[in-house]
C-alpha cells in the first residue's frame, strides 16, 4: 500500500462508530499516529536488517542507536557489526566492562577490535581512527522502519518500512491509538477491540517468521520472507 492509501483505510476506520479526536486532523496529525502504529508493529515483530549502514567519525567511540545520521535505521539491538569486510566482536555492555576495564582511559584511536552495546548506544573499542573511520561499517539488528512522511501522501508514495502485508495493521493500530484518548461508549471501545484483534492476526504470522530467522530456526521450503 501507498502512504496515500493508508491514511485512507486509517481515515474509513476512525469514522465508522469510533470516536476519535483526530478526524479532520491534517495529514501531519495522522501520518503522525501512524508512525507511532509502525514502531510498535516493529517492536512486536522484531523488524529485522541484515546491512544497517554505520557512518564512523574518526577518534570518537560512541553512538546514539536512534540518530539518523550516523545509522541507516534507528537501531534497537544489534547482533553483528561488520567493518572493512571483517566481523568484530559484538560485546554487551557487562562481557565489554569485563574484559576491557580500562577502555575509558585507555582509548588511542586505531583500528577498533570489538563493538560493544547498551541502551541506546553503540560503541567501538578502540575508537576509529581517520583510516579505520573511512572503512565501510554495517551493523545486523533489530530496527525500526523509515518513517513515513506527510509529504509523501499525496505523491502517491510506497511506503519503504514494514512489509505489505502488514500495511493494513498499520491503519488498524492506528485507529485504536487515535481513538483511545476519546472513545468512552460501548460502541466506540468494541470497535477498538476488533481493530486491535484485526492487527493483532496479521502480525502474528510476520512475528513468528522473524523470530525463527532470527534464531535460525526458518523453515526455508515457506517462500516467506520477513524483512
Amino acid at each position: 500500500m501507498t502512504t496515500d492509501e493508508i491514511i485512507t483505510l486509517y481515515e474509513a476506520l476512525i469514522e465508522t462508530h469510533v470516536d476519535s479526536y483526530d478526524t479532520t486532523g491534517s495529514d501531519a496529525t495522522k501520518v503522525a499516529v501512524l508512525n507511532r502504529a509502525q514502531k510498535i508493529i516493529a517492536r512486536a515483530i522484531r523488524f529485522f536488517d541484515p546491512k544497517i549502514t554505520w557512518t564512523l567519525t574518526a577518534s570518537t567511540a560512541e553512538y546514539k542507536m536512534a540518530d539518523g545520521t550516523v545509522f541507516s535505521k534507528e537501531i534497537r539491538k544489534p547482533y553483528n557489526v561488520y567493518l572493512n569486510s571483517q566481523e568484530l566482536r559484538l560485546y554487551t555492555l557487562n562481557e565489554f566492562l569485563s574484559t576491557y576495564s580500562d577502555y575509558r582511559w585507555n582509548a588511542t584511536a586505531g583500528s577498533p577490535a570489538c563493538a560493544y552495546w547498551h541502551v541506546g548506544t553503540m560503541g567501538m573499542h578502540v575508537p576509529p581512527d581517520a583510516a579505520a573511520a573511512a572503512y565501510t561499517c554495517y551493523v545486523s539488528a533489530e530496527c525500526y522502519p523509515a518513517a513515513m512522511s506527510a509529504a509523501d501522501a499525496p505523491a502517491l508514495a510506497v511506503i519503504n518500512g514494514l512489509p505489505g502485508e502488514l500495511h493494513e495493521a498499520i491503519a488498524y493500530l492506528g485507529a485504536v491509538l487515535a481513538s483511545q484518548p476519546t472513545a468512552s461508549d460501548e460502541i466506540s471501545i468494541m470497535k477498538m477491540g476488533e481493530y486491535n484483534r484485526s492487527a493483532s492476526a496479521l502480525i502474528s504470522e510476520v512475528r513468528d517468521m522473524n523470530e525463527a530467522l532470527i534464531l535460525g530456526d526458518l523453515d526455508t521450503s515457506h517462500e516467506k520472507y520477513i524483512c
